[in-house]
């Protein structure tokens, strides 16, 4: 029998600590839950080698894919935001129901007795935006004097695809029945492709329309043109010269006697600018900084003077207010709040001439 010393003992521990050391180097080198002795994962495409130190799944790239992955979604892949939440899908993206893009909205028509007692509220259109109604004086085209208009914007075509909307235009004479809506055309094609928003029509002296709009929705800065453009029928306008002014969110346009009041609304701040003129074409803005309480304003007028109409809170009502032409400034003893069930926005007040008041406006929702 082979006797050890206590060099061999040594020795043994020596090799022994050593087997133990390279063991636990192994392990502390192998990827997380890799099994003792199993082959090293494949080396990724797009760096090669041993792939020892390597994940075996690959991580998505969010720089490139918008953000962190849904639930569901495979590794490496993404879901997009829902719409509506997330913004826009892209021109070309896929499509998408205006209803998922959050234009589900109707325009609704509430008639005020000459009391001021409400009537009737009913929708008239749907998936429709910023209406803007106006009482013909005279007869233009085919609509007779007498009859009211509607201009609206149309999200009946609206998707992720095209974002179409189309600016259209009904009349009724008895606000039973509606006519069959027409497009609104302009003769320049390149800003009529760029989408006619807010519309707001005023009839002239000698019966034609002239069509007052903002070509884009701005980013809340003043940056976004205000077009005008004249009708001899309501339905193909030739554009104005020019620019009238710039605008945030929405334009309003109403005349009163020889001056004309327009009103520049801002929803981050709830306040309207407001600026004159004497022909509807030059227009001049109130000094700097005075404004009008109120956004996505409508405005008539009645027995020769100016009300106008503002949301109290979107998912609440609407405000009337009064107006001081002279100084183009709000009446604060001349306001009445009223309330909407559903909520309402972009109103446009029509007076007519038997004392009763239209009002159109948007319902949330539809």
């Amino acid at each position: 029998m082979k006797t050890f010393t206590a060099a061999d003992v040594s020795r043994a521990h020596c090799l022994a600590f050593l087997a133990v050391l390279c063991l636990v180097c192994r392990v502390a080198a192998e990827p997380p839950g890799a099994a003792a002795g199993a082959p090293n994962p494949p080396p990724r495409p797009d760096r090669g080698g041993s792939g020892a130190f390597q994940d075996q799944v690959r991580p998505p790239d969010r720089s490139k894919q918008g953000g962190p992955a849904a639930k569901g979604a495979g590794p490496g892949q993404t879901r997009p935001p829902p719409p509506g939440k997330g913004g826009r899908p892209p021109m070309g993206g896929p499509a998408a129901s205006a209803a998922e893009l959050g234009h589900a909205n109707a325009v609704y028509l509430t008639i005020f007795n000459r009391d001021g007692d409400v009537e009737e509220t009913r929708k008239v259109l749907d998936l429709a935006e910023s209406p803007d109604g106006i009482f013909l004086c005279r007869e233009v085209g085919g609509f007779k004097a007498s009859e009211v208009l509607v201009y609206y914007v149309d999200f009946s075509e609206f998707d992720g695809r095209s974002q179409k909307t189309t600016t259209r235009v009904v009349s009724t004479a008895d606000d039973k029945t509606f006519s069959t809506p027409q497009a609104v055309t302009l003769d320049d094609k390149e800003i009529e492709a760029g989408r006619i928003a807010d519309p707001s029509v005023v009839q002239l002296d000698d019966g034609r329309l002239r069509l007052y709009f903002m070509n884009t929705m701005g980013p809340n800065e003043r940056t976004t043109p205000i077009y005008s453009a004249t009708s001899t029928d309501g339905v193909h306008f030739a554009m104005d010269d020019g620019i009238r002014l710039y605008s945030t969110d929405n334009v309003e346009v109403v005349r009163v006697g020889a001056d004309w009041f327009m009103f520049m609304s801002n929803y981050r701040t709830n306040q309207s600018a407001v600026a004159t003129s004497k022909d509807g074409l030059t227009w001049v803005e109130s000094p700097s900084g005075k404004t009008v309480p109120g956004s996505g304003i409508g405005a008539c007028e009645r027995d020769g003077e100016l009300e106008y109409y503002t949301h109290s809170g979107i998912a609440r009502g609407l405000v009337k207010y009064g107006f001081n032409e002279q100084t183009a400034t709000a009446d604060e003893n001349d306001r009445m709040e009223w309330f909407s069930h559903g909520g309402a926005a972009d109103a446009s007040p029509v007076a007519l001439p038997d004392g009763r008041t239209f009002i159109f406006y948007k319902r949330l929702g539809g």
